[in-house]
């Protein structure tokens, strides 16, 4: 299912916080995998593969003030990729959450912005 489920529309996923247990011992079946920060340099070859470190995925080095930086290595991945995920403070959540309910009184509505289409495309189109 991990390896194949794809071409069926079928995403498996698994997620743990302890490397070091032996909580996903069917880790080598899935395809992709990523690492945030770990503690050790034995924890990214736990997660990611026995040779990962050596190729670049310092999973260990990530400072805290690094939120949502990870590796990702595995099916199609020749070396291990440094990625970001986007973060959103628990400050903007609530505004959001305020906007959307209307907890929040809404200010004035900014101007709208017409971009240019780049040269050559239509606007309106499928992206």
């Amino acid at each position: 299912m991990t390896t194949q489920g794809r071409a069926l529309g079928f995403t498996v996923r698994g997620y743990v916080q302890e490397p070091t247990k032996d909580t996903v011992p069917v880790r080598e079946l899935f395809p992709r995998r990523v690492c945030l920060r770990v503690a050790s340099r034995s924890h990214v070859g736990m997660v990611l593969g026995e040779h990962a470190y050596d190729r670049g995925a310092w999973a260990n080095r990530i400072g805290e003030s690094e939120a949502g930086v990870g590796y990702l290595f595995g099916e199609g991945i020749r070396e291990p990729l440094r990625v970001r995920a986007g973060w959103v403070s628990d400050e903007a959540i609530k505004a959001l959450e305020g906007f959307v309910t209307g907890a929040v009184p809404r200010t004035t509505a900014a101007p709208v912005l017409a971009l240019p289409s780049p040269a050559g495309h239509q606007a309106g189109g499928a992206a």
